[in-house]
């Protein structure tokens, strides 16, 4: 009731600049400026969220239901790595005070935070001093307050990977600090006040340095992990359990010289994709269960290698499924002399075949997401010296994308980078982007809100007067 009461009242407001920005043509001409397409996006000027004397890492971002934006990262300001909280509340044109969760001079892992469909925001992270514990925390009026931080177990190795069920379910896969080094599940059914008793999931031996890669839940409540260890070789490994988490069956996908970078995603038929690069040497690869991890089948994506003499394997490939079952891949690839790539990859037909285009001839680490009206949106880190944080999007499925838009224009600003850009959507297909901006000072960090012009025409993003977007 809130968000529609906003709409209405800033309504003539978007219409105006709805009418500024697809101006009649013969207006157009005047001013020599030729009409926005409707799927154009425009940004805020970039914000410096954390903006303190200490360092800042490790950040994450969500959109809450109700248009919230939600930023978590570590900060060692006080004296320690502490967990850190800021939230917006009126679309990223201002910030909550950071906020110190955790309070633990002991230190603290880097945060994961989540949002479920009632908007409540849970966090989790892991107390670096003592029994090493894992820490959850849960907001229920949109991050104003926290809960006390409820012990999750003891002896976790790194932080939880977090998701959440359709009713609010709370969802933890981790791996644990002992000498076994094995992969636990936990979770909760009441909001976060109490967790279920540790669940081991992997039965191998004493395992080396295993990490969660990714845990989701599909629309019948069976539980998917994927995770790894590197015994000797890299494995990569599937889990999954269909009575809430009581036991978990156990596929290993195969053995690699090296560790590979490996995603998950689920459609909406909760068939089950699987994305990794194997190194030093070799391709990206998508693996897909149409019988809930049963069995998959494999495509080579990428055919870097082919008949070509060996080159550096593409790397860190995202993985993003749409509503209609579309499999949308984006990796950086080192195929060209230019340097490394960001290569967007699509299929339409279950994984069998893939269209691919070149989205940017320089660039690392792309993430991906896609909103309710199929738009892909991509982000991802520009050539040094000052590795900008760029951003490019497509309404057209893949076959073309906007010319990449730089969001931290650090030649203004000697002696910044931009590292680890992540993206979030809300409902309407606006794009919040958040990323590690390493200055002579420090690294903090920042903030850059965009909307489509599509989301104003459909009356679904307000325009507060006041506060202006760079057409730049």
């Amino acid at each position: 009731m809130i968000q529609r009461k906003i709409f209405r009242k800033q309504s003539v407001l978007c219409w105006a600049l709805v009418g500024l920005l697809l101006a009649a043509p013969a207006v157009a001409v005047q001013a020599q400026i030729q009409p926005l397409p409707v799927n154009t996006t425009i940004f805020f000027p970039a914000k410096n969220i954390s903006n303190n004397a200490g360092s800042s890492f490790f950040h994450s971002i969500v959109v809450g239901p109700e248009g919230n934006i939600y930023l978590v990262w570590l900060d060692d300001s006080p004296g320690y790595p502490a967990v850190f909280f800021s939230r917006s509340a009126n679309f990223g044109l201002t910030f909550s005070v950071p906020k110190n969760l955790s309070n633990d001079p002991g230190g603290s892992s880097e945060p994961q935070i989540v949002t479920d469909f009632a908007g409540n925001v849970n966090i989790v992270w892991v107390a670096l001093s003592g029994e090493q514990s894992g820490f959850f925390s849960r907001s229920v009026d949109g991050g104003a307050t926290f809960s006390a931080p409820v012990n999750i177990a003891n002896g976790v190795l790194s932080t939880p990977l977090m998701t959440v069920d359709s009713s609010g379910n709370i969802y933890l896969s981790w791996d644990d600090a002992s000498r076994f080094h094995n992969m636990f599940f936990s979770r909760s059914m009441d909001g976060g006040a109490t967790f279920s008793v540790p669940t081991q999931v992997s039965n191998r031996p004493p395992i080396g340095s295993p990490r969660p890669l990714s845990i989701a839940v599909d629309s019948a409540g069976s539980i998917n992990l994927l995770w790894d260890d590197c015994t000797g070789d890299c494995h990569i490994w599937f889990s999954r359990s269909v009575d809430g988490g009581a036991a978990f069956s156990q596929k290993e996908f195969g053995v690699f010289d090296f560790l590979p970078v490996v995603g998950m995603a689920l459609d909406s038929a909760n068939n089950i994709h699987i994305v990794y690069n194997t190194l030093p040497f070799g391709e990206v690869w998508l693996l897909r269960s149409m019988d809930g991890g049963a069995t998959f089948s494999g495509t080579d994506v990428s055919h870097d290698q082919m008949d070509l003499p060996p080159r550096p394997s593409p790397c860190c490939a995202q993985i993003a499924t749409d509503s209609a079952g579309n499999i949308n891949l984006v990796w950086e690839d080192d195929g060209s002399t230019r340097g490394f790539t960001i290569t967007f990859a699509r299929s339409s037909d279950g994984g069998n075949s893939f269209s691919r285009t070149d989205v940017s001839h320089t660039g690392i680490s792309p993430k991906i997401a896609i909103d309710s009206n199929g738009d892909i949106h991509l982000v991802w880190t520009g050539p040094q010296p000052n590795s900008d944080i760029f951003y490019s999007q497509s309404s057209d499925g893949g076959v073309t994308f906007s010319a990449p838009r730089n969001l931290s224009n650090n030649s203004r600003r000697p002696g910044s980078v931009g590292l680890e850009p992540l993206i979030a959507l809300d409902s309407c297909g606006n794009v919040n982007i958040a990323w590690a901006n390493f200055t002579s000072r420090n690294p903090d960090i920042f903030f850059r809100r965009g909307f489509t012009l599509k989301s104003l025409v459909r009356g679904c993003t307000p325009f507060i007067a006041g506060h202006s977007p760079m057409l730049d």
